[in-house]
């Protein structure tokens, strides 16, 4: 699926928001309509900028008065009259504003808290570049912390053992073992990136665990082969979901079930350290879309919603302890971050520490059930 090219339609905003934080560093904020192609609607951003670069879009909005978006890329004219009322139409009550920031290459030596892509979200992740190596041990999962996804996904299957499972982005091997292991396999992981599947292969091995290449828009399995599938954590990746979803369909057995574990835009988690970063709370809320998006990708695909769960696992055993695993970066968030907002958070965070109390830290995470 070839993405559309940026053309940005012209600002929404004469007089962009200019505000500071607590500690001095300038943010500002202003709306603005990105057309794809010309027969497409525009698609409608709050763009939240940074630093140096928010008094610099600041200043060249309130010069151009809406007639232009020069700092955020190619320098182009405000359309005629027809872009002008297209522009400037409202968007839908339905669609959650993605929060863009910049797509320009200007900002990548200076600090900047993500680069968009036309549609919404952020620019694709690329696993085989770094986080592949971290992955593992920056996002691991404890045995206590997998228990409650088990018990969760085993509440809406049959007890007859045993199930077939695509664990489809399954990444490191997360979660395929465990699912081979809780459900008798055996258990299929897809995963489009080549050196993610070489760790799983490596080092999440197992007797009825196969991996495989694949993406969800091309499963390498028959026809109605599976009884449950599960996307742990996978949609927000998916370019194109209408695709994926058929496909998933296709691969599930008539009454099986599709599990989706996503983080939504309007209902994101209260992660402790967006609380000390909020530049990464709003990139991270970036890469989602809201609760009633998601739903509708699947039902459109002919699934029937038949469960919204929150299951609430072990993300660490302590606060330094998931400290010292965000360090690695291993979460697609900090792709999205430049290394002088990383540094700046990590030692904001250092210094909280302290003050953020100890003992066990629990996540509750929002699982959506389908079946077919």
């Amino acid at each position: 699926m070839t993405e559309a090219s940026v053309s940005f339609a012209g600002n929404l905003t004469d007089d962009p928001e200019l505000r500071h934080t607590d500690s001095g560093i300038a943010r500002a904020m202003f709306r603005v309509a990105v057309l794809g192609r010309r027969e497409q609607e525009p698609s409608f951003f709050t763009v939240i900028v940074w630093r140096d670069q928010a008094e610099h879009a600041a200043e060249s909005l309130s010069r151009a008065a809406g007639s232009w978006s020069s700092w955020a890329g190619r320098r182009q004219p405000r359309p005629g009259r027809r872009g002008a009322r297209t522009a400037r139409a409202a968007p839908r009550r339905d669609q959650a504003p993605a929060t863009m920031i910049t797509d320009s290459d200007q900002l990548t030596s200076g600090p900047w808290i993500g680069r968009a892509k036309v549609g919404g979200g952020m620019e694709k992740v690329d696993y085989d570049a770094r986080l592949h190596a971290v992955y593992a041990a920056g996002r691991p999962l404890s045995p206590d912390a997998r228990q409650p996804w088990m018990a969760a996904f085993a509440r809406h299957l049959p007890a007859t053992r045993p199930l077939v499972w695509l664990d489809l982005g399954s990444g490191t091997g997360h979660m395929t073992p465990s699912l081979a292991t809780a459900f008798g396999g055996p258990a299929h992981g897809v995963e489009p990136s080549a050196k993610m599947r070489a760790q799983a292969l490596a080092h999440a091995g197992h007797p009825a665990v196969r991996y495989a290449a694949g993406s969800a828009e091309h499963i390498p399995l028959p026809d109605a082969s599976c009884d449950a599938a599960l996307l742990f954590f996978v949609w927000h990746h998916v370019i194109d979901r209408e695709g994926a979803a058929r496909e998933l369909r296709r691969v599930v057995k008539p009454g099986g079930k599709l599990f989706v574990q996503a983080n939504f835009s309007d209902r994101m988690p209260d992660s402790w350290w967006f609380r000390v970063v909020p530049e990464g709370k709003t990139v991270d809320t970036a890469q989602f879309r809201s609760e009633a998006e998601v739903k509708r990708d699947f039902v459109g695909a002919g699934w029937t919603l038949v469960s919204h769960d929150e299951v609430t696992w072990l993300r660490a055993a302590n606060l330094a302890e998931d400290f010292e695993r965000l360090k690695l970066r291993a979460v697609s968030t900090f792709e999205h971050l430049s290394e002088e907002v990383v540094a700046a958070g990590f030692a904001r965070i250092a210094a909280a520490l302290p003050a953020l109390g100890d003992g066990p830290h629990y996540e509750s995470s929002q699982l959506l059930v389908f079946q077919r």
